[in-house]
């Protein structure tokens, strides 16, 4: 399922000409053009009026043939808590060229509302899917885009022109658009790797949504097999702190976790980094000594009191407000 909801993203963005407009619309059910025509108009020159018509008519066919089913299937495959998560993400990467344009436009009090979003989303929103900018500190997003900033340097509308897809705009809006486009992130990335990614995002986001399940002998397995390579500094601080030579120490270190690593490369089962330690007189460390200072508990910190934490006071929420909408949820209880 998750496949599919990638494919109908690309289409989206294919058609929406970027991916944040390709994300941000289709949960809305692409209601650009109609947002556009409600908007104030203004007096000015349509010189194209001719090919204006024309787009405008190709814009319609391409919405209600293309975009409007692309958006409906979307929706229909989609369940809400996902639909939502996506378009944080991308209008959280839009949120540094909104920074820009507040700088440009002498806007301190938005530049820092974005700044502070940016940070507080990207970190604690876990890159943006979720909003706890908006959501518990009260920072509503800015509407800044180019094309205020060149109006604020004086720069006219220029002309009317209905462009394919995008709908009616400005000239002096179209080159901001562009300019906009430019700041995105998204158009630096690889297409193809960012829909792959997007496609990990989807599965993870599925498989909170279901019910996570984390399975204990496979913690136990990964810990076994990596622990005693992420302890080599601790154990090497303690040995040294007996009266070892540090720099002798570190080499015969490098050498042991080398010749461990290859090992367990060559498919054995065991991994003897702590055999070989123990057994070179130069560490001065029995196997009791190494297994005390390769204690799981040594090395976590405060983690599982920041994960139950984080799951409190954000999933459980989150979780809870969109139960009705989301109908891969089974178990209403996340279990971690």
């Amino acid at each position: 399922m998750t496949r599919s909801m990638s494919l109908l993203l690309m289409l989206a963005s294919l058609c929406a000409g970027a991916p944040l407009a390709a994300a941000q619309e289709v949960d809305d059910d692409f209601d650009m053009f109609e947002e556009e025509f409600a908007e104030e108009s203004a007096t000015i020159s349509d010189p194209l009026r001719g090919l204006n018509r024309i787009m405008f008519n190709l814009n319609d066919k391409v919405y209600f043939s293309i975009i409007k089913p692309v958006a409906q299937k979307y929706k229909q495959v989609t369940p809400r808590a996902a639909r939502i998560s996506m378009r944080n993400f991308f209008h959280n990467l839009a949120a540094p060229g909104r920074f820009a344009n507040c700088v440009l436009q002498g806007k301190g009090k938005g530049a820092n509302t974005e700044f502070k979003r940016f940070m507080v989303n990207s970190t604690v929103g876990i890159l943006g899917f979720a909003d706890p900018a908006t959501e518990k500190m009260g920072l509503e997003a800015t509407r800044e885009d180019l094309g205020q900033t060149l109006a604020t340097y004086g720069f006219g509308n220029g002309f009317y022109i209905v462009w394919p897809v995008f709908g009616p705009s400005t000239l002096r809006d179209s080159i901001g658009r562009a300019g906009d486009i430019l700041t995105n992130p998204l158009v630096y990335v690889n297409r193809s790797d960012a829909f792959l990614t997007l496609d990990g995002c989807l599965v993870l986001l599925e498989n909170v949504a279901g019910g996570l399940t984390v399975n204990p002998a496979v913690v136990k397995r990964n810990l076994t097999e990596h622990l005693p390579f992420m302890a080599t500094e601790t154990i090497l601080m303690h040995a040294a702190s007996r009266g070892g030579d540090r720099q002798q120490l570190h080499e015969r270190m490098r050498r042991h976790s080398i010749a461990a690593a290859k090992r367990m490369n060559e498919g054995e089962a065991d991994v003897d980094l702590l055999d070989r330690i123990a057994d070179d007189e130069a560490f001065g460390l029995s196997r009791d000594d190494l297994v005390s200072l390769t204690d799981a508990d040594r090395f976590v910190g405060r983690a599982p009191e920041q994960v139950a934490r984080f799951l409190e006071d954000h999933v459980a929420p989150t979780l809870a407000r969109q139960r009705e909408d989301t109908v891969a949820l089974a178990d209403p209880d996340l279990r971690v």
